[in-house]
């Protein structure tokens, strides 16, 4: 659960980065039910080449460069990076996507060399390569990879004021089938104010920010964001083509069934003015 005014500070011109630039919330999202359509190339077509290409395409005017060099890189996400180090412009890209075919590579590419020389990101290419990401098979490879690569900052339930596996108790003994296993529970290490909580699927792992270990906060709003992430686990997260759904419309209709809803959401609400009122005086 991210509070909805977060601002996220954008990439530089020397370094652009594709780690959740395909995994927005679905009401940013393009929707395109035709399967995307790009130039098909050659199944010789090499690293070299496409650099080559991108070479030509991308860093001749603007910003310029005398070579292009890609590599797949052992990333515990499915990340890729984009960077100018002197004359050279550096492509890392997740080894997940190593057996791609040539013009998913090229597509990604020509996404992030857009991205870092300001130019509007190539439709086609983005869709083109959405569709692939976020099919089955590289989801799949992306959980596993995260799940066996990754890890996660556990500090534990309890915290000064809540204990967030007596949250969880209220919760499910309200709102769930008492079979639910309980997921680990964790406060975040800092105090997050940009997301309130997330539900880590490979770990299994729900995590609260410390913002609300709070004598002032409500009983009722910490177990709102405990319900909310719980269903993420009732709901999970739906494909559909080059859409990705993380709140569903089954999500979005049980997440009213919340006793407190209009209560917490206006907590929630006020909890967010205020942090931008805070964060204008400061500057």
């Amino acid at each position: 659960m991210c509070a909805k005014q977060a601002r996220h500070p954008k990439p530089t011109k020397d370094q652009a980065t594709l780690e959740n630039f395909f995994q927005v919330e679905p009401e940013h999202v393009i929707e395109d039910p035709a399967e995307p359509q790009v130039p098909q190339t050659k199944d010789d077509l090499d690293l070299e080449t496409i650099g080559e290409r991108l070479l030509e395409r991308y860093f001749s005017k603007r910003i310029r460069a005398r070579g292009v060099t890609i590599v797949f890189y052992p990333y515990k996400t499915l990340k890729s990076t984009v960077r100018k180090r002197g004359e050279i412009i550096h492509i890392r890209i997740s080894d997940i996507l190593e057996d791609a075919p040539p013009e998913i590579i090229l597509a990604l590419c020509s996404v992030l060399c857009a991205k870092i020389v300001g130019e509007h990101i190539p439709r086609q290419e983005n869709l083109a390569y959405r569709h692939y990401v976020l099919s089955e098979n590289i989801q799949s490879r992306v959980h596993t990879v995260r799940a066996t690569r990754g890890s996660k900052v556990v500090v534990g339930p309890v915290g000064d004021v809540y204990d967030l596996r007596d949250s969880f108790k209220r919760v499910r003994e309200q709102y769930f089938d008492e079979t639910m296993q309980m997921p680990t529970l964790t406060w975040s290490k800092k105090r997050n104010v940009s997301q309130w909580g997330h539900y880590d699927p490979d770990h299994d792992t729900i995590v609260v920010s410390r913002i609300f270990d709070h004598p002032k906060v409500p009983e009722y709003v910490l177990d709102y964001i405990v319900y909310h992430e719980l269903l993420h686990i009732v709901h999970p997260i739906e494909m559909h083509g080059a859409r990705k759904s993380v709140h569903t419309k089954g999500f979005k209709q049980a997440e009213k069934d919340f006793l407190q809803f209009k209560e917490a959401n206006t907590f929630l609400r006020e909890l967010s003015r205020q942090r931008h009122k805070y964060t204008r005086n400061r500057s």
